[in-house]
């Protein structure tokens, strides 16, 4: 997006274009509205994305698994959770963890293996965050990497 608006005044496409890429690195965007400026920072500050822990993402709490039952995973699934880690076996057709298991620590990044059963398992972590950056005729939003359980 950078080249498209321009990294120079040189290259831009419209007059002052070139100052807007500064702001649009990593998870950026641009954000064009007739709303006026409270009312947009009002919006994504109120914003919030409910989506699953990815990997490389920082773990605010630490998620640790109870010996026993382990009711939402069907029978189907023991394979794949032996495969990532966990020490499980089937018990008249109910995966059951053999043993405690600490799935993620807080404040370690989440590695592959982790991601995927927080997935599997339904926990949900809130990703949000949007900073307005610039503000004027066009507005920048950063999206801010934040991530705890709910």
């Amino acid at each position: 997006m950078q080249i498209a608006l321009g990294r120079s005044p040189a290259d831009e496409a419209k007059t002052g274009l070139h100052k807007l890429s500064k702001f649009l690195q990593g998870d950026s965007g641009l954000f064009f509205t007739n709303l006026p400026r409270d009312e947009v920072e009002r919006l994504f500050r109120e914003f919030e994305e409910h989506d699953f822990a990815r990997t490389g993402s920082t773990a605010t709490e630490t998620v640790e698994l109870k010996e026993g039952p382990l009711e939402q995973f069907t029978h189907e699934m023991e394979p794949f959770l032996r495969k990532q880690g966990l020490p499980v076996r089937l018990n008249r057709g109910v995966v059951e963890l053999v043993a405690d298991h600490v799935v993620a620590r807080k404040e370690n990044p989440f590695h592959q293996k982790q991601h995927r059963l927080c997935a599997c398992s339904g926990s949900r972590w809130q990703h949000s965050g949007y900073t307005l950056c610039a503000a004027g005729p066009v507005m920048t939003l950063k999206c801010t990497k934040k991530a705890w359980r709910t």
